[in-house]
């Protein structure tokens, strides 16, 4: 179940994003808001999701955004921001499905500012909404194979696909920085401690989840503390990979004769392949 459009319909949305985006000044044009799949009866096949697209009170018409890879540092898209803030789930996945040129590398500029200024907490969010769903309530292993069908009635994997376009920009923002792969890593590490914090665990650690843990207990303790605290020898995972393995899911199939958990992927091969075809879309399209 898509808990976060539960009670939220494409125009209410779309009114709430209004409001928001006036209150900061900005006359705002959204396009389109009923294809968002993640919200639309229609379901995650339409190829028309939106994208939010600002412009100054002036009316001057919003630049369209460089690779993050160019030199300059074109100012985050205020509107982004707002929608982000109001609802990231829909917002990263009317990214994801939108067509328009000018919106492709809008979430990997967002990404770009704050780990240049080391604000990792923004992401972090974001990453536990999609991860977990709006609420921070659904199982992480349900909610990436979860979503609404395609228009033909077959699995659309949107929430995998949000996933891979969030990472995918997490990614290519982070290589647009300064800093070695060691640096790099320390902030995906600060990003990882900061989404636990969000999904209600201030200190992971190895104690395995009870029968009354919440979600966002097991996804810490699967997904996010054997990357904080990897086991002894393992070798060390680049920056790249600590994201991507903290978005895909992974269960606990039994316990070990040592007492620490078996894990395994969570998500079948159609929804990961979903998923790994978004972010390697996303890495190259952000590619100088």
């Amino acid at each position: 179940m898509n808990a976060g459009c539960a009670t939220v319909t494409p125009m209410a949305f779309c009114a709430a994003l209004g409001r928001h985006f006036r209150e900061l000044g900005l006359a705002t044009t959204l396009l389109a808001l009923t294809g968002l799949a993640a919200c639309s009866d229609q379901g995650a096949g339409e190829a028309g999701a939106s994208a939010v697209i600002a412009t100054p009170a002036s009316g001057a018409p919003a630049a369209a955004h460089p690779t993050p890879m160019q030199p300059n540092d074109t100012p985050t898209d205020p509107a982004l921001a707002a929608a982000l803030n109001t609802d990231a789930p829909h917002a990263v996945l009317a990214l994801a499905q939108s067509s328009d040129p000018t919106q492709a590398h809008a979430l990997a500029h967002w990404a770009r500012a704050h780990w240049k200024s080391r604000n990792v907490d923004p992401m972090a969010r974001v990453l536990a909404q999609l991860a977990l769903g709006a609420d921070l309530r659904e199982d992480a292993v349900r909610h990436f194979s979860d979503g609404p069908l395609a228009d033909d009635g077959t699995p659309a994997y949107t929430h995998a696909v949000a996933l891979g376009y969030l990472v995918g920009a997490l990614q290519s923002g982070l290589r647009a920085t300064s800093g070695d792969e060691a640096a790099h890593r320390d902030l995906v590490l600060q990003l990882l401690r900061s989404a636990a914090r969000g999904a209600g665990v201030a200190q992971p650690t190895a104690a395995l989840p009870g029968p009354d843990a919440t979600a966002g207990q097991r996804w810490v303790r699967f997904n996010i503390y054997p990357l904080l605290a990897p086991a002894q020898g393992a070798p060390s995972a680049s920056a790249d990979d600590l994201l991507e393995h903290a978005a895909v899911p992974v269960a606990a199939t039994r316990l070990r004769a040592n007492g620490e958990p078996d894990l395994e992927i969570g998500a079948g091969s159609a929804a990961l392949g979903a998923f790994q075809r978004r972010l390697q879309a996303q890495r190259r399209a952000s590619a100088p």
